[in-house]
């Protein structure tokens, strides 16, 4: 879904650059109109490689960066070889939620957003290159294409110089894009490990008591304790889901911006949007349900009563 939006969006942007390049190449070809032609087409092709490329690195960024390195709200896509992602972008609100870094700082994400950038770019250039590369057979190319005819010895070393230019700039674009490769898998590995059970928000653990839900004060008492190891305990809890002490025990993890109880549903798990402000833990459902919960000081063991700090 976000590279069919990143491919419907961006495609405006491209088609504009069209334009504005067609223009420029019409001014400066009046004199050679045979030209122009052939050189808006070179154009269009190298726009429409440009925007395939960049919705197939924005998948790669949304499933690889997103969610695991930071979190913004109300996400459609983030990436763009054109710009960097900025610091304005990650706090933009949504509701009363805001975006963040998750373990990294804004240098380092746009440290990553430099490889996706490069790797798109390099990309879309070996592709031209490799669409252009081989011209008609009867065709000159090189440093004698166009131009009176030279000595054969000056044609010849000028056409292995030019042949030497072009090898080697391809082959840079090579070795830049399968670093670009290695280096998404690694961060893959990396960063897929890094939204399991042992991803922790250090504000979210310890005991929390329910205040409110939509702004209706919670007048039961009802808590939940989050522990370092991926536990989680709530009380009081109704008979049949919970031990004798009424308390109800489990497991939970983070995605990102999402809290995720571990009920064995896999994708299905229930999930919040999770948002902690000092002392303040306030979930967001899926339903727009805004529970807000105060800690409790200090941590209470699963079945006891206590109070929160703004009790």
């Amino acid at each position: 879904m976000e590279c069919l939006l990143y491919l419907a969006l961006m495609g405006v942007l491209h088609f504009a650059a069209f334009l504005v390049g067609y223009l420029i190449l019409a001014v400066l070809a009046i004199r050679e109109r045979g030209r122009v032609g052939r050189r808006v087409r070179r154009l269009a092709l190298f726009l429409g490689l440009l925007l395939v490329a960049g919705s197939i690195f924005n998948g790669f960024w949304s499933c690889l960066i997103w969610g695991r390195l930071y979190f913004s709200t109300d996400y459609v896509f983030d990436f763009s070889p054109f710009w960097p992602i900025t610091q304005g972008l990650i706090d933009a609100p949504f509701g009363d939620m805001r975006g963040q870094l998750l373990g990294v700082s804004l240098f380092q994400l746009q440290l990553v957003w430099l490889l996706f950038a490069a790797g798109t770019w390099a990309v879309t250039i070996v592709l031209y290159r490799f669409i252009r590369r081989r011209p008609p057979a009867n065709q000159i190319t090189g440093a004698n294409a166009g131009g009176p005819d030279q000595l054969p010895i000056r044609t010849g070393w000028a056409a292995r110089i030019a042949q030497f230019c072009r090898s080697a700039t391809l082959q840079i674009m090579k070795t830049l894009l399968r670093a670009t490769v290695v280096s998404v898998v690694v961060l893959a590995g990396c960063v897929g490990t890094s939204t399991t059970v042992s991803s922790k928000h250090p504000g979210l653990v310890g005991t929390w008591k329910w205040i409110s839900m939509d702004q209706e004060i919670v007048k039961s008492p009802f808590y939940i304790r989050y522990y370092p190891d991926g536990a989680a305990a709530t009380w009081p809890a109704p008979r049949g889901w919970s031990d004798t002490n009424g308390v109800s025990r489990g497991r939970y993890h983070l995605e990102g911006q999402f809290l995720v109880l571990e009920t064995g549903q896999g994708k299905d798990d229930p999930r919040t949007r999770m948002k902690v402000t000092g002392d303040e833990l306030v979930l967001v459902s899926n339903e727009s349900n805004r529970l807000v919960y105060h800690r409790v000081v200090p941590d209470l063991e699963p079945g006891g009563l206590g109070f929160a700090p703004e009790d």
